[in-house]
């Protein structure tokens, strides 16, 4: 609980496990904007380490040392309580009006404090969501994601106490980072996660704690403004995010959270914007009756539809392919590993093609990339089999190549 007539604006929370180089790197960048800023008193700085093995104790005094004048919250659990535990703590121990969550390994946009202080100044706002960029370790910006496509470049507000205007929000986020599922793209007013208490205490095994708490605020009515001003720098981990058990674990946990918030139409949609991105060939190699499966098996979208009946298991990719001719469709990542796999089965013939027009007639992988015109004449001259190779847009291509009359296909990504 926050002191009464606190004057902290903005709490900074972070959620600390290992990686206490990357720790040290936010704190450094995030106290340099509050020197440079003078904004002693409006934020602090809040760290909750869930009893890391490699102890953050000396970064953290290093920057007590190096900036005694910024106030900063340091707790350490007892035991090792998990990710949803620790973010939850990390916002206890602050006493902001506002919080900001921050993952250890993210960093601060230049002039971030300015950006969000002046957007929530007059303490109308109660969540505020930027787009942000995606960097890798060496600072190279790799992509922007843009959850609300906010083409006009303004502030979109939504008051979703109005059942309209909520459900024009919830039409209107192309993913998942719109609704919360990223932490660090999101200031939310810390009364609100305090008046939630501990309705969401079977929730804390899901990884999405955050996306619960946020989303019952907008259930119950609040002020959501989506702002064309990054404040954070993601730096995705890939020894953490590539693996098989983070996979699933944030496809379950997403489809906990849109089966539990949402139902009907709206439902449908989010499970297909927030869920079904997530499914993948990875998870639909593991055994039917494996206890990770089981869980992918109930979620219910016309993508795992589709993996249901089109799917070919590794084991069986070899005899499945032998004698066809096979057409890849899709010329980007999916599309080279597909043809690197499929090189190795003794096809009839092999080809690959792509919408974009700006792919057709290059090559990949010694095959030249031909069009969608290209692809249907060579299914109805050669009897063959397609596979298509986007996740994303997986169901788009295979309702239109049913549309067409293009039934033969074949899913291996």
């Amino acid at each position: 609980m926050g002191r009464k007539g606190t004057k902290v604006k903005l709490a900074v929370c972070i959620p600390n496990y290992n990686r206490p180089e990357k720790l040290y790197r936010l704190l450094k960048q995030l106290a340099d904007q509050i020197m440079e800023e003078n904004l002693f008193g409006r934020v602090e700085i809040c760290i909750s380490d869930d009893k890391s093995p490699e102890s953050p104790d000396d970064v953290v005094g290093e920057i007590r040392r190096l900036y005694p004048a910024i106030r900063i919250v340091y707790w350490v659990n007892e035991k090792n309580m998990g990710m949803d535990y620790n973010f939850l703590q990390s916002v206890m121990i602050s006493e902001g009006e506002y919080c900001w969550i921050v993952g250890n390994d993210d960093e601060p946009e230049e002039k971030a404090f300015r950006t969000i202080l002046d957007y929530i100044s007059d303490s109308s706002v109660d969540l505020l969501v930027c787009p942000f960029h995606i960097y890798n370790e060496d600072g190279k910006a790799l992509k922007t994601i843009d959850p609300m496509e906010n083409r006009e470049n303004e502030v979109l507000y939504f008051h979703t106490k109005n059942p309209d205007e909520y459900g024009r929000l919830l039409r209107r986020a192309k993913d998942g980072n719109a609704l919360f599922c990223f932490l660090s793209n999101v200031v939310f007013r810390r009364d609100d996660w305090i008046r939630h208490g501990d309705m969401f205490a079977d929730k804390m095994n899901t990884i999405f704690i955050q996306m619960y708490m946020n989303l019952q605020t907008l259930k119950e009515g609040a002020l959501y403004a989506y702002i064309p001003d990054s404040f954070i720098k993601n730096h995705g981990d890939a020894q953490v995010n590539e693996t098989f058990k983070r996979e699933y674990d944030v496809l379950v946990g997403l489809s906990g959270v849109v089966d539990y918030f949402f139902e009907g139409n709206l439902h449908d949609l989010l499970q297909e914007r927030i869920v079904d991105s997530r499914i993948n060939g990875r998870m639909w190699a593991l055994p039917d009756d494996s206890p990770l499966k089981r869980p992918i098996l109930k979620v219910k979208s016309a993508k795992n539809d589709y993996y249901r009946k089109y799917f070919v298991r590794p084991e069986c990719r070899k005899e499945y392919f032998a004698g066809k001719n096979v057409m890849v469709y899709g010329a980007g990542d999916l599309g080279h590993r597909a043809l690197t796999e499929l090189s190795g089965y003794e096809v009839k013939s092999l080809s690959i093609y792509d919408s974009d027009v700006k792919k057709q007639g290059k090559q990949m992988e010694g095959y030249r990339i031909g069009g969608p015109v290209q692809l249907k004449e060579k299914y109805n001259e050669s009897d063959g089999l397609i596979v298509p190779a986007n996740n994303l847009s997986l169901v788009e291509i295979i309702d239109r190549l049913l549309q067409v009359g293009m039934t033969d296909i074949a899913i291996i990504n």
